[in-house]
């Protein structure tokens, strides 16, 4: 009956007053006895349940420290490498900072360090070529500057002659008075820009010696627009082109004839206008004029006024700016120049406020 009803070298857990309890049967063939056994789970497995949670917090333990490890090694490797890409892509700009010092394995410190030497070299470089390119541009404004003056001087100089051969030698002296003025005012001037104001009031000295050689067959009116007054621009770019109108517009008629120099903002530009009501040109003269005018060859010294201040704007302020030229046969010849309206520091106007 006990085999059958436990059989033979069996075991099983069965449920028992609420415990587990591990029951096994073992049949002695010595004896012919079957051996049963009822012996609490808990005695049996404690031991190994605490092992269990020996190994199971051992296990944790190397889990955290394990990610503690990885957590280091990540910021000692992965952020000065962050870093170093977002250095990199701000290197194209000036806001470009020098990294920090080492915080990396050695092999990040030492690409720190060449990339630093690397930045460091290349902005030194970039401002060696911007300084080597602001005095080309001052050689290259002094070398247009140097071509107005002798042109000026001798327009001038033949003027004065042309009234004395006439017999006029008081207006002739006067006219070395009014020149010797111009001469204070305007070649003496060293500054890479002078105020609008100044330009004007040289051109009116200009325009003054003409009329003394000209006398009634010469006009002039000065417009100096409000708020431009104060306006920075290049010295001596306005008396070639009233120049140009008085020696090939005005000279060509017989009749009397007026010059208007008038300057305007619009928008954030500064624009300057000659108008002479003299011959004027036709098409074809015209564009080759205008041609000329473009061109960076001067040539044979042929309209070297206007081509000398159109490549003074455009040096200035780029290619977007410059000199236009439109004229009307027995009308009339307006010269543009078109440039930013810009103010010394501090001296912008409330007039131009909005420019």
């Amino acid at each position: 009956n006990m085999r059958s009803m436990y059989g033979e070298n069996r075991y099983s857990v069965i449920q028992k007053l609420g415990q587990s309890y591990l029951l096994s049967t073992y049949l002695d063939e010595d004896t012919g006895w079957t051996i049963v056994e009822e012996i609490p789970t808990d005695a049996i497995f404690g031991v190994l349940n605490q092992a269990y949670t020996i190994l199971g917090g051992a296990a944790l333990a190397g889990l955290a420290a394990a990610l503690a490890v990885a957590l280091y090694m990540s910021a000692r490797i992965s952020r000065p490498l962050t870093e170093l890409s977002d250095a990199m892509d701000a290197f194209g700009s000036r806001d470009f900072a020098e990294l920090s010092a080492n915080t990396g394995t050695w092999e990040i410190d030492h690409l720190r360090q060449s990339f630093n030497h690397m930045a460091v070299e290349i902005f030194h470089l970039m401002d060696a070529v911007q300084e080597r390119e602001r005095q080309k541009r001052v050689l290259e404004m002094n070398f247009l500057r140097a071509q107005i003056n002798p042109h000026f001087l001798y327009n001038m100089l033949f003027s004065i002659r042309c009234t004395v051969e006439i017999g006029k030698n008081r207006q002739a002296a006067q006219m070395i008075t009014a020149f010797t003025d111009l001469l204070k005012s305007t070649l003496m001037v060293k500054k890479a820009a002078v105020p609008l104001e100044d330009e004007f009031e040289s051109a009116r000295k200009y325009l003054v010696v003409q009329k003394l050689r000209y006398g009634d067959k010469v006009h002039f009116e000065l417009d100096l627009g409000p708020g431009t007054g104060r306006c920075q621009v290049p010295p001596l770019i306005l008396q070639p082109l009233v120049e140009n109108a008085i020696f090939h517009g005005l000279e060509a008629k017989s009749s009397a004839d007026m010059v208007v120099v008038a300057s305007a903002l619009e928008g954030r530009e500064l624009v300057l206008t000659v108008t002479d009501d003299g011959a004027g040109m036709d098409a074809e003269t015209l564009e080759r004029v205008r041609a000329k005018c473009r061109s960076t060859d001067l040539g044979d010294g042929s309209s070297i006024g206007l081509a000398n201040v159109h490549n003074r704007i455009r040096l200035n302020y780029g290619a977007g700016y410059g000199v236009q030229l439109d004229s009307v046969p027995d009308i009339g010849t307006t010269v543009t120049i078109r440039m930013p309206a810009v103010w010394e520091k501090g001296e912008k106007s409330d007039e131009s406020a909005d420019c």
